[in-house]
């Protein structure tokens, strides 16, 4: 049966019986597992799903969608104690609130009506059973509501079935207990889909897909009764063998069209290829891209969508960049201020404590952002911490299902707005008691990024808190050469999503950028800083 990468294994069951898959493909780059099965009208199905193994990064959901219409949905979190794997799944058919109605195999209405060609549905996903495997964070129980799936009875044109002369209905409704459905929320694109297309065994047959049937032979009859057989005898077996092969040729005749069809079915649309990237107008200010994270709808499908195109334009601008922070071929990490990407100076590479550090230089009043890419090395679910000054401000997650990925943190997230981060100036006394009773200043002037091993468990509504960098006042005696601090800027309107995760392990590296004026020069300064 169809698997994926030693994490799923999906399949159909009629009437209670494996289905048998033909043509089975594996699209590694679109994580499409595809095959046909055979459909009989009237019978009842159900989509079978087994979970592997424990090696997926984070909860996930399967969602069963026939005739491209969403029917049903079952979560999986990797947290609930006890797990034997495989763990099973299934999906019967559309639950109501105290009723669910069974998958079943339904003709599909023709007609000669020219009308319909214009008004009749789309058929793009018609003999279509997708389950689709997505990674979710995890809400709270409610109870469930109606569900508005309906599976009307389709009239469609009979020169636009594309061999397709079945749909998918819904049987009698059967009784059973109330059961509340998990809120979930996407975080990222499809893990695989599983597509199995059906079609009467006749047409796969006919379409060369499934095997013919195996013909019995019979023992050619002896002499003494061939020469003893009657004119009339004679006669009827030429007819049985003119009827055999008019049979043959509408099987041949029914094949051919429905190889023909079938190409039209599943031709994917074409796609203009640039001849070079050089066309791609990448100049767009850095300071609109970070406006894109709080202006985007207020929706998964947008949200998601939009989010692997900016990552993938972001590799496209640093591909020519000049080297940044980066950490076994694993992780990179670098300043932007003001859009523009900041020059690190005494670069150290700390192998033991896992800290790569350098200087930037700073400005007060300009914004900046702590730009992160997750390279193609990585398959478990981490989270990356910024600290301003020694202060926890935000957290991002990465959840193994796709790399190279990049994020940016832009600020501190409220529950609908972010404060960005903006360099600030450092207020100085000549106060003694500030000695004593000062702020901490071991971590002042210091940007870092923490990455480290996570499981992440449930999303929250609402942050749980929220930094603050106040402005801070500090002796002139103890500010070791900084004169600057984070600050947060004016709130900007966005959309956010929080999370809760436990680590799992120690920090896989931690990225230290120490932000100085950039007027500082000879000994308050690194050598290499010393240039700016």
């Amino acid at each position: 049966m169809p698997e994926w990468r030693d994490l799923f294994r999906a399949w159909i069951q009629i009437d209670g019986v494996d289905a048998e898959e033909y043509g089975v493909e594996v699209d590694e780059a679109e994580r499409v597992v595809s095959s046909w099965i055979g459909s009989e009208v009237g019978k009842t199905f159900s989509v079978e799903w087994d979970i592997l193994s424990d090696n997926c990064a984070s909860p996930f959901r399967g969602k069963v969608l026939v005739d491209g219409i969403p029917c049903a949905a079952r979560s999986f979190d990797y947290e609930t104690k006890s797990r034997v794997f495989p763990v099973h799944r299934n999906f019967v058919g559309v639950q109501r609130e105290a009723t669910i109605e069974p998958f079943m195999f339904g003709t599909l209405t023709l007609s000669d009506d020219d009308a319909l060609l214009a008004t009749e549905p789309n058929l793009a996903d018609l003999g279509v059973i997708e389950l689709k495997v997505t990674p979710v964070l995890l809400g709270k129980i409610i109870a469930r509501r109606e569900a508005p799936v309906v599976l009307p009875s389709l009239n469609i044109h009979e020169r636009s079935k594309k061999v397709v002369t079945q749909q998918v209905r819904l049987g009698a409704p059967k009784k059973i207990a109330p059961r509340g459905v998990q809120k979930c929320t996407i975080i990222g694109p499809d893990l695989v889909t599983f597509r199995f297309k059906y079609r009467p065994m006749e047409i796969l047959r006919a379409s060369g897909i499934a095997p013919a049937l195996k013909r019995k032979t019979s023992a050619p009859p002896s002499r003494s009764e061939s020469a003893h057989a009657e004119p009339e005898q004679a006669g009827d077996g030429d007819s049985d063998v003119d009827q055999l092969e008019v049979k043959r040729l509408e099987e041949q005749l029914l094949a051919a069209k429905a190889r023909v069809a079938a190409k039209k079915l599943d031709k994917k649309p074409r796609i203009k290829r640039e001849s070079g990237i050089t066309s791609i107008d990448l100049t767009q200010p850095a300071a609109k891209r970070v406006g894109m994270i709080t202006s985007l709808p207020d929706t998964e499908h947008a949200r998601y969508l939009i989010s692997p195109l900016r990552c993938f334009f972001s590799f496209l601008r640093r591909a020519g960049r000049r080297p940044m922070l980066e950490w076994r071929g694993q992780f990179r990490a670098w300043i932007k201020i003001e859009g523009v990407d900041a020059e690190e100076y005494g670069v150290e590479v700390d192998e033991g404590e896992r800290i790569v550090s350098c200087w930037i230089g700073s400005e007060v009043e300009r914004s900046f952002t702590v730009e992160w890419d997750i390279l193609p090395h990585n398959t478990s679910q981490l989270c990356g911490t910024v600290y301003m000054d020694g202060v926890r401000c935000s957290g991002k997650y990465y959840f193994g299902d796709r790399v190279p990925v990049h994020h940016t943190y832009v600020g501190v997230a409220r529950e609908d707005t972010i404060e960005p981060f903006v360099f600030g100036a450092l207020t100085l006394s000549d106060d003694d008691e500030l000695l004593s009773a000062g702020p901490n200043v071991s971590e002042l002037g210091v940007i870092e990024l923490k990455v480290l091993p996570v499981r992440v468990q449930r999303m929250l509504s609402t942050p749980q808190g929220g930094a603050t960098l106040p402005a801070l006042k500090i002796h002139e005696r103890s500010k070791k050469a900084v004169t600057q601090q984070v600050q947060l800027g004016v709130p900007l309107a966005a959309s956010n999503l929080f999370s809760r995760s436990t680590p799992i392990g120690p920090e896989l590296v931690t990225f230290r950028f120490k932000y100085r004026p950039t007027g500082i020069r000879k000994s308050c300064a690194p050598t290499g800083l010393r240039r700016l």
